[in-house]
């Protein structure tokens, strides 16, 4: 009977340890394939932004040729650079061909534009995926617990409660990391939006 403890002792840590690797190998694949590269472009898009602050509505016009390749340089911005520009018209003014938006630039330099390929969807179900690992962490916790129940006697039942604690344990840890987890992905999110 302690044999069977034992094993079950071991298969509940086992399963802590392969939950809370399973968290930690989330967080180090979100790290790298959507916040560094994320970061790169914000990055990029903040060096633009710089660009942009010495053109004006008063001198867009005259110098618009120097912008339109100042955006050309910049694979992020270029494709997006391109939509945009099909929308301007040019109209004859008092400093020759001056250049009007017939859509709001919002709706082509947006961060949905900016992240397109990004996977983000993927990534901001994240946190719904770690509750729900955290919930089946705790029915497989509770199940293991109260697999090892003995009520046949006193003495059986009090033997089987180190292993129902075992098993909630389990279903505690795995919990929490879950819900932790999904917390502080929440919280970064929106940090980041």
């Amino acid at each position: 009977m302690e044999f069977i403890q034992f094993c079950k002792m071991f298969f509940s840590q086992t399963i802590n340890w392969v939950f809370i690797v399973a968290f930690v190998a989330t967080f180090l694949l979100y790290k790298y394939h959507f916040v560094k590269p994320l970061d790169a472009r914000y990055k990029e898009i903040e060096t633009y932004l710089d660009i942009l602050k010495k053109y004006n509505p008063q001198n867009v016009n005259v110098y618009f040729e120097s912008l339109s390749q100042e955006m050309e340089n910049s694979d992020l911005i270029k494709g997006i650079w391109r939509k945009y520009q099909r929308t301007l018209i040019s109209i004859p003014g008092n400093d020759g061909l001056e250049k009007y938006s017939t859509v709001e630039s919002e709706s082509y330099f947006s961060v949905a534009a900016f992240t397109e390929g990004m996977k983000g969807g993927l990534w901001s179900g994240l946190a719904g995926t770690f509750t729900g690992i955290g919930i089946l962490g705790t029915f497989i916790g509770l199940t293991i617990g109260l697999a090892g129940v003995d009520t046949s006697s006193t003495g059986a039942l009090s033997s089987s409660i180190s292993g129902l604690l075992g098993g909630m344990s389990t279903a505690f840890v795995t919990s929490i990391f879950g819900i932790v987890s999904a917390c502080w992905f929440v919280k970064h999110m929106l940090h980041r939006a």
